[in-house]
């Protein structure tokens, strides 16, 4: 029962994962061929899609463009790796079920911004909420699915 209990959860971790990297995938190239930098639509009263290119980290956090800050956004990305490494080997390999959804969607969320720091130079970020005048920072689906899992996360360890 066990095993049965372990591929169901592994499967279902894997599509989670898949899923998301195909959404963020899909968005992203939509974004890529249909927009220019700094071209916006409207979508709702507050929600705008606009293409920007982060060169810092989520929501655009250090996104400065001196070299200091390039290779230090890199350093950190080369340990979130090691991290994320640790985290799969511990989650698939010796098969520990615990915080396993939470994990998927943030190594999932990693995953998207990462290939995109590598193919690109930078993250590709759409979503423009705000209010009024008040704009919250440009994000994309892996984003999302980051902030979810630590979301989860944190509700799941505080029970």
């Amino acid at each position: 029962m066990n095993k049965i209990f372990y591929t169901i959860n592994n499967n279902i971790t894997i599509i989670i994962i898949q899923l998301i990297l195909f959404t963020d995938y899909i968005t992203k190239s939509f974004i890529l061929k249909n927009f220019k930098s700094y071209h916006k639509i409207k979508i709702l009263n507050i929600l705008n899609i606009i293409y920007v290119k982060n060169y810092g980290f989520i929501f655009g956090w250090y996104s400065y463009k001196k070299i200091w800050n390039y290779m230090f956004i890199n350093l950190i990305n080369i340990i979130f790796i090691i991290i994320m490494i640790i985290l799969i080997y511990n989650l698939f390999l010796k098969k520990n079920l615990k915080k396993y959804y939470e994990i998927s969607f943030i190594i999932s969320g990693f995953i998207g911004n990462t290939i995109d720091r590598i193919k690109y130079g930078y993250i590709i970020d759409f979503f423009d909420l705000h209010y009024e005048n008040l704009h919250f920072p440009t994000f994309n689906i892996s984003d999302i699915s980051i902030i979810f899992g630590c979301i989860l996360l944190f509700f799941k360890n505080n029970k």
